[in-house]
């Protein structure tokens, strides 16, 4: 089904935890990246926020059309001056689910449930495999990955949700790693992307 699907019009939020423990002390770090993609007219654009809480990215958002790139971070609207290679980049990726393809292609088993007109397979992957083919965001390495991915009757997806685990071996300690994402599709064909603010001269 993903091979056939266009999130050329789309709003996608992704939550994610990220949970680590290594000698007996455990921590946590949460995120949140809402993506709204309207790429299917003469005017393609796509929108990013950003709630990543103790990073510089948090609170920020990118609006993003087919000439430039506007950051806005602390209710200032700033042009990045981006290049048009990076801009079509980016427009390109907010509707790309190479990445989500990964875990199918590499799976070691794939499990299919129907319910309430919806239709969800649970893949178990490769771990070792995903470990090179994919971004191991702060991972040395996975030891398990498992997804699920839920359609509509249409074949729309609706979700998509990970768990992953490995380790990270930082400054001498081995670190015990838990990702879990969860991530939503909904308002296709009928999201909009707002005009970016006025940036700053």
């Amino acid at each position: 089904m993903l091979n056939a699907m266009a999130l050329n019009n789309v709003t996608v939020d992704t939550k994610m935890v990220i949970e680590a423990g290594a000698d007996g002390v455990n921590g946590s770090q949460t995120s949140d990246i809402l993506v709204k993609v309207a790429t299917d007219s003469d005017d393609p654009r796509a929108y990013y926020r950003y709630d990543m809480p103790g990073t510089e990215l948090d609170g920020v958002e990118m609006y993003v059309t087919s000439a430039q790139l506007i950051a806005v971070a602390d209710g200032t609207a700033v042009d990045t001056g981006s290049d048009q290679a990076e801009i079509d980049a980016l427009l390109a990726s907010s509707s790309d689910l190479t990445s989500a393809l990964v875990p199918i292609q590499n799976a070691t088993s794939i499990e299919k449930t129907e319910a309430d007109g919806t239709t969800t397979f649970h893949v178990v992957s490769d771990p070792a495999a995903l470990s090179t083919q994919l971004p191991t965001d702060g991972f040395d390495g996975y030891t398990s990955y498992e997804a699920d991915y839920t359609f509509d009757a249409d074949g729309r997806l609706l979700a998509m949700t990970m768990k992953a685990t490995g380790t990270a071996d930082q400054s001498g300690t081995e670190v015990q790693l838990t990702m879990t994402t969860t991530t939503t599709y909904s308002d296709y064909g009928t999201t909009v992307v707002e005009d970016a603010p006025e940036p700053v001269q």
